[in-house]
């Protein structure tokens, strides 16, 4: 029986309240905001985040990016509401 391997997803702070904390994750799905429930979450005081500000979903190999906020969700100052996520193996 072959065994499965788990992808791990790192999740890498480069500005912001979190700068320089490196995340990892092997859900299939990371919630992002400052509600207590998000698996990356931001100070309450931080109101550009919304509190289910985004999602991290994993398909397969591949994973993206979904706006699920109030305020908008930006990637490289492009507003989207879905964005693959840059993958590097």
């Amino acid at each position: 029986m072959a065994l499965q391997s788990t992808i791990v997803a790192q999740l890498v702070h480069i500005s912001g309240p979190l700068k320089g904390k490196i995340q990892e994750f092997s859900e299939p799905e990371i919630a992002i905001g400052r509600h207590p429930s998000c698996a990356v979450r931001f100070p309450a005081d931080l109101v550009l985040i919304s509190r289910n500000h985004a999602r991290v979903i994993r398909e397969g190999n591949t994973f993206k990016l979904v706006d699920s906020s109030t305020n908008g969700t930006f990637v490289n100052g492009k507003r989207v509401k879905e964005a693959p996520s840059r993958v590097e193996m």
